[in-house]
């Protein structure tokens, strides 16, 4: 007998000590410690998302017998795009055990906030189009994506525009945000400040589908990206998103054919004017209350 009670009880645990079960003991599984999203986990569950945005839209199309001349059709095949993006990402994230992190703090986001994105993206897009405009020339290739948008609201019955420029405001503003600001940048947060930036920024340039339009989304996915850092929910990006997506479909909408083909920057100054309003509203957002 040792002068340790505990060390002769074979039904005590002590640190340190292997306790092999006995015969018919239940004993519970352990737990698997959840998982980490790392940038290449990121990056395939974007792929995966519009992989799988790309299948269903796919099937749709050939159930539904939509033309591709046909606006409305365009239309709803870019707005079936965006859930299965969305879904598809979590999938490949729960799959990896990474915790959802969407930042869905909606109540607690100040008004101020709320006011202050939207006006921001907007300055931050006169930018955007002027990288865009000078990839455009520079290259000498069109963007098809912002083409074919223009087209397909153009060709939309009058009855229906309404409708399909709020719809190409509201859910990818939802499903977009959700998806890159929510959960690429919340699962990247422990990378630090300039990864969890840049690769959903990227990833988010990258499912806009060509240099053109890519270019300019990645300006716009750096200002939702640090929106989203500062503010600490993704519901201002959302506001802030749909507000541009309208601005940008009214103005397809009203625009000839040619202003659309020759689209041209805007000029220094109102570049300059628009990064710094973009600067001063990001400078001014709050973080949501705790």
């Amino acid at each position: 007998m040792s002068d340790h009670p505990a060390q002769d009880d074979p039904s005590i645990d002590l640190p340190g000590q292997d306790v092999t079960p006995l015969q018919g003991e239940f004993v519970p599984p352990r737990e698997r410690p959840p998982g980490e999203l790392t940038p290449v986990l990121a990056l395939a569950g974007c792929s995966f998302g519009g992989a799988l945005g790309l299948l269903v839209t796919g099937v749709l199309t050939v159930a539904l017998g939509l033309s591709a001349t046909d606006g409305a059709s365009l239309i709803f095949v870019a707005l079936a795009l965006q859930p299965p993006l969305l879904l598809g990402m979590m999938f490949v994230l729960l799959a990896g055990r990474v915790p959802l992190r969407v930042g869905l703090a909606w109540r607690r986001v100040p008004w101020l906030t709320l006011l202050l994105a939207p006006i921001g993206l907007l300055g931050a897009s006169l930018v955007g189009d002027w990288l865009a405009t000078t990839v455009w020339h520079a290259t000498g290739q069109q963007s098809g994506a912002l083409q074919m948008i223009a087209q397909a609201l153009r060709s939309v019955p009058p009855g229906w525009r309404v409708a399909a420029v709020l719809g190409i405001s509201l859910m990818p503003g939802l499903c977009e945000e959700a998806a890159f600001r929510g959960l690429l940048q919340g699962g990247l947060q422990r990378y630090g400040r300039l990864v969890a930036l840049l690769v959903p920024a990227l990833a988010f340039g990258l499912f806009h589908g060509d240099k053109v339009q890519g270019t300019g989304a990645l300006v716009l996915g750096l200002f939702l990206g640090e929106l989203r850092y500062r503010s600490g929910s993704i519901v201002p990006g959302v506001v802030a998103h749909a507000a541009n997506n309208l601005v940008a479909g009214t103005a397809m909408l009203w625009a000839s054919e040619a202003q659309v083909d020759t689209m041209k920057a805007a000029p220094p100054a109102a570049v300059a004017v628009g990064l710094l309003v973009a600067v001063v509203c990001l400078v001014g957002t709050r973080r949501s209350e705790s």
